[in-house]
């Protein structure tokens, strides 16, 4: 998996968005964004989102009909310092950006260390998938 984290092919908003590559034939690839950077459940940290009601991001492929999984939250109780909630949802982008919601009234979420995540799986071709206005509210 390849992360262009200033791609200027047509973002939804402002001047860049993220980019997201996977180029291998066949296989899942996926990439999240940790606090700390990083670690897997051995260390303190993350945020409290508590109060917070929605995921929400804007999302679309570069031909349209990619899947890919997106989502918050995969350090499970396993871990010392786990995330208190997942949540995720399954998509088929389109070619044109769409803006997602992921509900998350009734989670705990007073410590989520994995923010945000995308995973995707390969069918034998390479696909792009971009992010944009990644927020939670």
């Amino acid at each position: 998996m390849k992360l262009t984290h200033d791609c200027r092919e047509n973002p939804k908003e402002g001047e860049t968005c993220l980019k997201l590559a996977f180029t291998e034939p066949a296989g899942w690839g996926g990439i999240v964004w940790q606090s700390p950077a990083g670690d897997w459940g051995d260390q303190p940290g993350g945020f409290d989102l508590s109060g917070s009601s929605t995921l929400q991001f804007w999302a679309r492929g570069e031909k349209g009909g990619e899947k890919a999984t997106f989502g918050m939250g995969i350090i499970e109780e396993d871990r010392t310092f786990h995330d208190t909630a997942r949540v995720s949802v399954d998509l088929i982008l389109s070619h044109d950006w769409k803006q997602y919601t992921i509900d998350l009234r009734g989670e705990d979420l007073s410590r989520i260390k994995s923010g945000f995540f995308i995973v995707t799986e390969s069918h034998g071709l390479p696909l792009e998938v971009f992010v944009d206005e990644v927020i939670i509210k």
